[in-house]
């Protein structure tokens, strides 16, 4: 009785430790193929003149999405009061069939009307290399300040993400996943928009 059960308790060990190994190999892999993803993207923006922080890339993967983005280079120096002519503010790539916006890269631009303190509504553009508007979203905006703030409160924008089922309820749950993503400029401009993406 007591060789069997050493017996699986060796096995179980074994099981537990090619498991942990497995998990291990997986992550790094995941963490290669995002690293490649991150470059590729970087270059692409590059070449389309709109150059992006490379430290400061929100990345989404999922079996049946991607969805990548970055804020712009030189955003920082752009006052609230231009969001009324539309500013670029990001540059992102979607591959993802549910959202409505074909695969490709695309600057993000943001507009807003009654542009004062506080939080405001606006949209944002997807607009592609051709300069088409291929899909608007809402967009919440905090507007922090008008002017842009001497010196920054911080040395760049920064930005947030993270997804969710769309709609989320206890009595009715959805299928469908939502990104959220958050741009937290220094200008005093945060800007908060929402795609489908599954």
């Amino acid at each position: 009785m007591v060789s069997t059960w050493r017996s699986g308790t060796r096995y179980l060990v074994i099981a537990v430790g090619l498991l942990l190994v497995g998990s291990l190999v997986w992550a790094q892999q995941a963490d290669r193929l995002r690293d490649r993803l991150v470059q590729d993207f970087v270059r692409a923006a590059d070449r389309a003149g709109s150059p992006v922080r490379a430290d400061e890339v929100f990345t989404i993967v999922r079996k049946s999405a991607t969805f990548i983005t970055s804020p712009l280079r030189g955003y920082e120096r752009m006052p609230a009061t231009e969001l009324a002519r539309g500013v670029d503010f990001a540059y992102a790539f979607v591959d993802a069939p549910k959202s409505g916006i074909p695969v490709g890269h695309y600057k993000l631009r943001a507009f807003a009307r009654n542009i004062r303190l506080g939080e405001i509504h606006g949209r944002v553009e997807f607009v592609n290399a051709d300069g088409v508007v291929v899909k608007r979203v809402p967009a919440t905006m905090q507007i922090k300040s008008m002017r842009v703030p001497q010196p920054l409160p911080f040395p760049h924008t920064e930005i947030l993400g993270g997804i969710q089922p769309t709609g989320q309820s206890i009595i009715a749950p959805s299928q469908a996943i939502d990104i959220y993503v958050w741009e937290l400029c220094p200008n005093g401009v945060w800007i908060c928009y929402v795609i489908i993406i599954e």
